[in-house]
């Protein structure tokens, strides 16, 4: 890091000069273009306009598990022309599970293959609605789930159940994917009108919401396959309503950076963990009822480390 004299130029130019070795190492030279963003905190960020391969050939070695995972790490990290390949042929398992990943990571097609490889495009980049938008959808996932499935006449069956799962992890997926490019090329970061830290922030929150949905959906299948009874039911309505309320003040919490409702949800937090271990110590044997409480419990720790995000940033004291 160095400081630069700022120059006038002609009486309403202002120019400052680049480093020669970072111009170099990025081939910068005269007409050369560059992109200069405006970060939310006024900062500029100067960097060179990359021309990101997009375009990659992965080996699975004919592993299902290592194909669907390989091919889910080139989906985040902004690759649309994907070459899944094996020196020897493809078997059934492994393109079931190129075909099952492809449905979960928004945009992906099937295009072509052969005995020894599966290629996959980006047929459209996913309309990626606002970030607001996005975290409100995760959140209402979870609570939806909780109230129409913890009810003493329960209106979720399992399939609706799965692909709720489902669709919040596509939606993290497809965030995540937008956030990590927003990570590496300014351009996009302000088109989100984030700063770094707060992208980085906000792609551990898509993560943490997502969780939550699967603890939500796990609490939901117990209760469908317990022989629950209505003082059971009214005894949890009250542990689902403050878990509920409780996600939903730490993601507000989050997105109006407000660290006097974020400080409110990890007292609150405090309290239904209380409920929850209190009832975990009393039993000698876990019920059903147990196990639910649980899972509310870790939806309570995870909506608490979204709004210990927001006072790690600094929000309602640094100016």
């Amino acid at each position: 890091m160095s400081e630069r004299s700022v120059q006038l130029v002609g009486g309403s130019t202002y120019i400052v000069s680049l480093p020669k070795d970072w111009a170099q190492r990025h081939k910068i030279g005269a007409r050369s273009k560059v992109l200069v963003v405006e970060t939310p905190s006024g900062s500029l960020v100067i960097s060179p306009v990359l021309k990101k391969p997009r375009k990659i050939e992965i080996d699975v070695k004919d592993d299902p598990e290592l194909a669907f995972k390989l091919l889910t790490a080139a989906y985040l990290n902004g690759y649309d022309h994907i070459v899944i390949t094996s020196e020897e042929k493809l078997s059934e398992q492994t393109r079931l599970a190129v075909r099952k990943c492809v449905r979960r990571l928004m945009g992906l097609e099937v295009v072509r293959e052969n005995s020894t490889s599966i290629e996959v495009e980006l047929a459209a980049e996913p309309k990626v609605v606002s970030i607001e938008n996005g975290l409100k959808r995760m959140s209402s996932l979870v609570i939806t789930t909780l109230q129409l499935g913890l009810s003493p006449k329960p209106s979720l069956s399992v399939d609706t159940l799965n692909e709720m799962d489902e669709d919040a992890d596509r939606l993290n997926l497809m965030y995540s994917r937008r956030l990590r490019q927003a990570l590496v090329e300014p351009a996009e970061l302000a088109k989100l009108g984030l700063d770094t830290a707060h992208a980085f922030d906000t792609l551990t929150v898509f993560k943490l919401l997502e969780r939550c949905v699967d603890h939500s959906v796990a609490a939901v299948k117990i209760w469908l396959n317990s022989n629950h009874t209505k003082t059971e039911a009214e005894r949890l309505s009250q542990t689902i309503s403050s878990t509920s309320e409780i996600l939903k003040h730490a993601v507000d919490s989050f997105i109006s950076k407000d660290a006097e409702l974020a400080t409110n949800v990890s007292k609150r937090r405090v309290e239904l963990r209380n409920i929850v271990f209190s009832m975990l110590d009393s039993q000698s044997v876990y019920t059903s009822e147990t196990l639910l409480m649980y899972h509310l419990g870790r939806i309570a720790d995870y909506a608490a480390d979204i709004a210990e995000l927001v006072l790690d940033e600094g929000y309602g004291f640094i100016k």
